[in-house]
């Protein structure tokens, strides 16, 4: 077959349409405002049943392996998710409770076109990633221009706190940490939000002005070693 019968025969996915791009918008946004409700603690119940089980997870992955924890955490879900079904069922049929239609699998979850509408957001943000990780992989500092890239020492930083971090409360210990933050810190944020901004303005200019200093002085220290090392 010719190449030009076989590119004509190959289907490009076809552009999203508003009404698609609103969609995904609109369920982006349910997202967001459902897993707010969750944190901000809108609604109590539901906040601490999806508390309760992140912290009965992280107990059985404690007891037992990552492998087991998933399996048994699955497992219930499918056994609960069989049982409810199938109780409410015969619950109908005995008329002790309102019938109802069941739950259609529908064919397709999501559209090339929908798919493709992020392909140049999640190309940018990789670009971005992977260029950040390779100037970290080589150590990029220039020396033969006597520029340093700062963001070295931030990730440096923040690679150390957690070391620390997971030496002394271990794995669990900090996704247990993290658990509680992500239920706690916004309600407390959200009554204390002029203090907390105030803080961490104050904090930023702080780690803002160290960074710099930081940075001044190894860039001058790399443009005395490119001087040594033309000079020699």
């Amino acid at each position: 077959m010719p190449a030009t019968d076989f590119a004509a025969d190959v289907k490009s996915p076809a552009a999203p349409t508003s009404s698609q791009r609103n969609e995904t918008i609109a369920m982006l946004q349910r997202l967001t405002t459902t897993l707010s409700r969750l944190i901000y603690w809108r609604e109590p119940v539901t906040s601490l049943l999806t508390l309760l089980a992140g912290v009965f997870t992280l107990y059985i992955a404690h007891c037992y392996s990552a492998l087991a924890a998933v399996s048994y955490v699955l497992l219930s879900h499918v056994l609960i998710r069989f049982l409810y079904a199938n109780i409410t069922h015969v619950l109908a049929e005995m008329n002790l409770m309102e019938k109802k239609a069941p739950m259609r699998v529908p064919e397709s979850f999501i559209t090339e076109a929908e798919v493709s509408a992020y392909v140049p957001m999640i190309t940018d943000a990789a670009n971005s990633a992977l260029r950040t990780a390779f100037r970290l992989l080589v150590g990029e500092c220039n020396l033969y221009h006597g520029a340093f890239d700062g963001r070295i020492l931030k990730v440096a930083a923040a690679l150390y706190a957690s070391a620390l971090a997971g030496r002394a409360l271990g794995t669990l210990g900090v996704l247990f940490v993290l658990l509680v933050a992500a239920f706690s810190l916004p309600p407390l944020y959200e009554r204390k939000q002029r203090e907390i901004d105030r803080a961490l303005v104050a904090a930023q200019r702080r780690v803002a002005a160290a960074s710099a200093v930081a940075s001044d002085r190894l860039s001058a220290l790399l443009a005395k070693a490119k001087h040594k090392a033309k000079t020699n």
